[in-house]
């Protein structure tokens, strides 16, 4: 296995996060040229810490499962706030791109994984990568090598509405809370580039939107795992009017 600690340097900050790597090595008598998906994993920890209970042993199950792994100890408070940690997973997951041939990692199927606070952030990722402009001039990529394949949100920190976890939004943004606590409320940023699964675990609810448009198998990956756009495109769905009624819905829960 082929084990590094990589520093993680992004712009407009000093903080330096660590990229701990897990890839499995390939035998030459078995599948000598095997690529294999790879799970960048974000631990919790309210955005004031990077918990351990939520980095190696989740890395060790899937390795065990024939995933490499990955664990980004991003920056937290009060040393950095938001958009550092966003920045981070950016260059992490364009790091594994631009690398995939050297760890025989399988570029299509670069999947970010949160928990609590860590599923904040990878669930900021997936509505951000595109929109956020700035996190593909500043690594100097197209948008595209940054665009998750997929997410797993397990029990994410999501809405900074009246049930938010307040203290992990006060780390997050610091000085910014006021201006940004809004718009880093997730279930409110929705977009046609957003992932239905993804949009499926912010709220089952929304499998009604999905099922009116003929998606009569959202239990099937090939499914769940389009983009809002691609489905609307397979179906012939006016995809900002289909968007629109989804954010709306969210926003009155």
């Amino acid at each position: 296995m082929n084990y590094q600690v990589l520093d993680v340097k992004v712009k407009d900050t000093e903080e330096t996060a660590k990229l701990y790597t897990y890839f499995l090595d390939n035998s030459r008598e078995i599948a000598p040229e095997r690529v294999r998906p790879v799970i960048v994993i974000c631990p919790g920890g309210g955005y004031g810490m990077v918990s351990d209970r939520e980095a190696e042993p989740i890395a060790m199950r899937f390795l065990g499962a024939g995933y490499h792994a990955v664990i980004l100890r991003y920056s937290v408070a009060p040393a950095a706030h938001y958009p550092t940690a966003l920045r981070q997973l950016a260059w992490t997951v364009a790091y594994l791109r631009e690398h995939a041939a050297e760890y025989h990692i399988d570029p299509n199927k670069v999947v970010v994984a949160g928990f609590s606070a860590g599923g904040h952030l990878a669930a900021s990722y997936g509505v951000f990568w595109k929109k956020k402009t700035f996190l593909a001039e500043e690594l100097e990529v197209d948008a595209k090598q940054l665009r998750p394949n997929g997410l797993l949100l397990s029990y994410p920190v999501i809405t900074s509405g009246p049930k938010a976890h307040r203290d992990s939004f006060k780390n997050l943004l610091g000085d910014q809370y006021d201006n940004l606590v809004d718009e880093m409320s997730l279930e409110n940023q929705v977009t046609k580039d957003t992932i239905i699964i993804d949009v499926l675990k912010m709220d089952p609810g929304t499998a009604d939107f999905f099922i009116q448009i003929g998606m009569h198998c959202l239990g099937c990956p090939s499914s769940s795992g389009e983009s809002i756009e691609q489905a609307c495109m397979v179906h012939g769905v006016d995809c900002d009017a289909l968007v629109g009624k989804i954010n709306s819905y969210l926003a009155s829960k």
